[in-house]
């Protein structure tokens, strides 16, 4: 049996800005802010949570891959 908390289920999207601080050519330190909404059926029509988030990034350098597969060849 649940004990009370409520819930929603149905289509989620999120907006937020971000910003990424390149610590060398292709790795970056990220920082996030987010408003998810989740709106659709359960207990409430709508939700609203806020988030926070931090993480890192490799940039993988692709036309730099592309000449050294080619230089190979």
């Amino acid at each position: 049996m649940s004990s009370g908390g409520g819930s929603t289920n149905g289509f989620e999207a999120g907006i937020g800005p971000g910003l990424a601080y390149f610590v060398t050519e292709n790795v970056a330190l990220e920082a996030l802010a987010k408003l998810n909404l989740t709106t659709g059926f359960g207990s409430s029509a709508a939700a609203f949570s806020p988030m926070i988030g931090v993480g890192f990034q490799i940039y993988l350098p692709g036309s730099k891959l592309k000449a050294v597969r080619n230089d190979v060849k």
